[in-house]
């Protein structure tokens, strides 16, 4: 009931073409979510059904799995820990995994550890949140890029 007062349409989607291949298929059988885990992420977010499998969600798991190198088990993680994940487009956040790797100079572990440590650095503007934050930092502490 509650996620359907939250996101009434969940009883608009077809059982077998979207919502078993999300729920069942993608994050019971691919990622091995528990039916406990599934059940929380919907409560804390039912719009995820919203988001295409195949145009959305899909892209997003290939490209922090097989070019992040996160592990299946990892992407569930951070999946159940951010799912607004999936409400990003793939550049944006190929965008924001560019800037911590490039504009901050960090190394692929280091980056696979701030998205999985804190997942919603993707929902942050690189120029009017993050470039000043890092800026901050580095005028008032003198950190630098170590």
């Amino acid at each position: 009931r509650e996620m359907v007062q939250k996101n009434p349409r969940v009883l608009l989607y077809s059982l077998e073409q979207n919502l078993r291949p999300k729920l069942h298929f993608y994050l019971v059988k691919t990622l091995g979510m528990s039916l406990t885990r599934v059940q929380t992420l919907l409560r804390k977010y039912p719009q995820f059904v919203d988001y295409n499998l195949d145009n959305t969600i899909l892209p997003i798991t290939q490209y922090l799995v097989q070019d992040i190198l996160f592990s299946k088990d990892e992407f569930s993680k951070i999946l159940f820990k951010f799912p607004r994940l999936v409400t990003w487009s793939l550049h944006k956040i190929k965008h924001v995994v560019g800037y911590l790797r490039y504009e901050l100079g960090m190394d692929a572990s280091q980056t696979k550890r701030v998205l999985f440590q804190a997942p919603q650095v993707i929902n942050l503007n690189t120029e009017g949140t993050l470039k000043p934050k890092v800026q901050y930092f580095r005028d008032t502490f003198s950190l630098n890029d170590q």
